[in-house]
């Protein structure tokens, strides 16, 4: 096998290093030429597999925002409405269902709005670094029949104000209930810390 120019200087040199009296070089030169890169890549290796395993050792922490308490503490259903890439385009979503809604004439006896406050941004329990505008209709738990029965009469009472193009309808259409679970919050974000 012929030998290419570079190798054949190569071989040439390490003969002249470790020839007679120079023969003690040999070491130095195996140590800084093939021991300690080796060992380089052996400790570059473990650093990358420890970067890989070490969360799997380490459980993840996450605090609840007081949006997130809203459905989480009792496990709700939650009509989800909007879904988003980031808590800001959460907010300026719900502004924009919330001018829907204002307009929509969906009042108490007293003329509030009914579901003012409960138009909550929440973490997608399911996908980190997604964000979701959900309502909270009703006080405590309640089911996803109930949930439906209120979509229905929130689209009412806008066909009854008949307000134009129906803007809240079109936000509803869209929207699904959903069961916001502590237990599949934390298999994302992690144990929730108090």
């Amino acid at each position: 096998m012929q030998m290419k120019p570079w190798e054949e200087k190569l071989v040439a040199l390490w003969n002249w290093a470790t020839k007679g009296r120079r023969s003690w070089l040999s070491i130095p030169l195996l140590l800084v030429f093939v021991l300690l890169p080796a060992l380089g890549g052996f400790v570059k290796s473990y650093q990358e597999l420890f970067a890989k395993i070490a969360p799997y050792f380490h459980s993840k922490e996450t605090h609840l925002s007081q949006d997130e308490k809203d459905l989480l503490d009792q496990e709700e259903w939650g009509l989800i409405i909007a879904r988003a890439n980031s808590e800001s385009d959460a907010e300026k979503k719900r502004n924009d269902f919330m001018d829907a809604y204002r307009q929509s004439g969906h009042r108490n006896v007293a003329g509030q709005l009914i579901w003012k406050n409960d138009v909550l941004i929440v973490r997608d329990p399911g996908e980190a670094g997604v964000w979701l505008v959900a309502i909270d209709m009703y006080p405590g738990p309640a089911s996803r029949e109930q949930l439906q029965q209120g979509v229905l009469e929130m689209i009412e009472s806008e066909r009854a104000t008949g307000t134009r193009g129906e803007p809240l309808q079109r936000w509803l259409n869209g929207s699904a209930p959903y069961r916001f679970t502590k237990a599949e919050f934390e298999l994302t974000y992690g144990n929730i810390i108090p």
